[in-house]
């Protein structure tokens, strides 16, 4: 895995669409899982923070830091299928996703209008658009997902989930739940409010749905995003 510290590289990467402005370390471009695994061991190794970046458009600072800049748009840009279920890599930019969804007459209503940020960055911000109020934010489009956990571990949503963690959530799910101030805290906040998808503990009793829309709107601190799997709308039922 080569990882690159020329200053035009971090000059480029040191901002993003948001008024902050942070060099980072250095950049990688990985290609596959693995080669993420060996961007973490060597991020713990170095004890450098890690910062996985879509298209760098958001406007919170999300997609700088002062660690390594995971660029996921160069490699993770395969797109396995296109229909009623969708199923991609995260770093496919919407300006080259949205002409092959559209030719098959499926729209993504839940993301912003411009095409330069990356599908992987509108499922971690749990991003809205044009037509979130008849469809809802991302997070109502997203099936599953698979990504590299801080351990090196994959996860996918749509398999088995590991079993330390599925206990893991069962138990703090069972704890926000016995806490009435939270819930009626949650219940309140707008459905559009950013943060974690806490709402998710509420709504979701199986497990695989339950992290998947726990995932959503997590900018990248809970997981790596590696693929993403949507339920798309058709063009004509908007």
């Amino acid at each position: 895995m080569k990882y690159y510290s020329d200053q035009k590289t971090l000059n480029k990467y040191s901002k993003d669409r948001s008024l902050y402005q942070i060099k980072p370390s250095c950049v990688a471009y990985p290609k596959t899982e693995h080669e993420l695994r060996e961007v973490i061991k060597f991020a713990k190794k170095n004890k450098l923070s890690i910062i996985p970046r879509g298209g760098g458009t958001g406007l919170s600072g999300a997609a700088i830091g002062n660690g390594i800049i995971i660029d996921f748009t160069k490699y993770f840009t395969y797109v396995y299928n296109i229909g009623k279920t969708t199923k991609l890599q995260s770093g496919i930019l919407l300006k080259k996703l949205r002409p092959l969804i559209e030719k098959e007459n499926y729209m993504i209503p839940s993301v912003p209008l411009h095409g330069d940020c990356a599908i992987g960055g509108n499922v971690s911000t749990r991003s809205v658009g044009p037509g979130t109020l008849k469809y809802g934010t991302m997070d109502s489009l997203v099936k599953s997902v698979r990504g590299v956990l801080s351990d090196g571990r994959t996860l996918d949503t749509s398999e088995n989930i590991h079993q330390d963690i599925e206990s893991k959530m069962l138990r703090l799910q069972k704890q926000i739940k016995k806490d009435k101030k939270l819930i009626n805290y949650l219940k309140k906040r707008p459905f559009i409010a950013g943060g974690y998808n806490l709402k998710a503990f509420l709504k979701y009793k199986n497990i695989k749905n339950l992290i998947t829309h726990l995932i959503v709107g997590s900018t990248g601190t809970l997981m790596l995003l590696t693929e993403v799997e949507l339920s798309l709308p058709k063009h004509k039922e908007i």
